[in-house]
């Protein structure tokens, strides 16, 4: 029993999350600041928060390669979305490009990458050749291989309704409102629970 005991508290001190992705982890990063007044925090561990607005997964995944070789328990991305405004990048191009680079930073030593689901959007701005509707299917396709291939260390999220629909959906079309950003914090924070 003293075993497990301190085995656990082992594992809490090496406890370290990341959450990283697009302009929703970014806004994430801020709408915590502004109404809940602290950094998130997991488990009593601060979350580290890296948020690029208008990036994809091949640009996230250069950022992550340069920074500090930090191993963490648990990375949750939410990326994606942006890559399929463009209609040569596929469903399936943006799932490998997921998978892979989950399945790097597993094997840089993290040991758990949780991948959330994308979201519908109601805009069609920036988007390339397509139209709303190609553009929701192709996210729904996205999270339909994503569901039937993360296995092992690599996790699919599902976010909860209050995250998902055009009520949560700022006035850009693109973004979550305040409600839908309350709902994709505490997804998160679940996601990463149940990672570590």
């Amino acid at each position: 029993m003293l075993i497990c005991l301190a085995n656990d508290i082992a594992m809490a001190a090496l406890e370290k999350f990341l959450v990283a992705g697009d302009s929703f982890v970014r806004r994430l990063q801020s709408h915590q600041n502004r109404f809940n007044g602290t950094t998130l925090s997991v488990r009593g561990r601060v979350v580290d928060m890296k948020g690029y607005s208008g990036k994809g997964v091949r640009d996230v995944r250069l950022y992550l390669q340069n920074m500090s070789q930090s191993v963490y328990s648990v990375i949750c991305l939410s990326v994606g979305g942006n890559d399929l405004c463009c209609a040569s990048r596929t469903p399936a191009h943006v799932v490998s490009d997921l998978l892979s680079l989950a399945q790097e930073l597993v094997s840089a030593g993290s040991v758990q990458v949780i991948i959330c689901q994308l979201l519908h959007r109601a805009s069609t701005s920036h988007f390339e050749g397509l139209s709303l509707a190609e553009y929701n299917d192709r996210v729904d396709r996205v999270n339909f291989l994503l569901q039937q291939n993360c296995v092992g260390p690599v996790k699919f999220r599902q976010h909860h309704r209050s995250v998902l629909g055009c009520n949560r959906l700022d006035g850009d079309g693109v973004h979550l409102n305040i409600s839908g950003m309350n709902g994709f914090r505490h997804s998160v924070i679940a996601a990463l629970s149940s990672g570590a």
